[in-house]
């Protein structure tokens, strides 16, 4: 059901033009979405630029639950996991001078 919903929002939004319609459809995945795993598999699933819009939806529900929230398998199948979490901790621990 969450598919068929996040497919026809992605048709009404024009799924098929580049990042600035991905937002909304990925807004809209963040807000229909279950939790971190179904949500990303429910825009995938969906088609078109799902790369784009499991990148924002993976960063809004991974700012939720924290890294112990993405499955463990995911984050060990993640190239160079550590140097992006670290970069990670960094701009959070820098965020007051952006």
């Amino acid at each position: 059901m969450a598919a068929m919903l996040q497919q026809e929002a992605l048709t009404n939004l024009l799924m098929w033009i580049y990042l600035p319609k991905s937002l909304q459809s990925a807004v809209h995945g963040v807000v229909t979405g279950e939790d971190y795993v179904s949500a990303i598999r429910t825009t995938i699933r969906a088609g078109g630029c799902n790369s784009s819009r499991s990148s924002i939806i993976g960063a809004c529900f991974g700012a939720q639950v924290g890294v112990e929230g993405i499955p463990a398998d995911w984050r060990a199948k993640t190239l160079r996991y550590e140097q992006v979490l670290e970069l990670a901790r960094r701009v959070v621990s820098n965020r007051s001078s952006f």
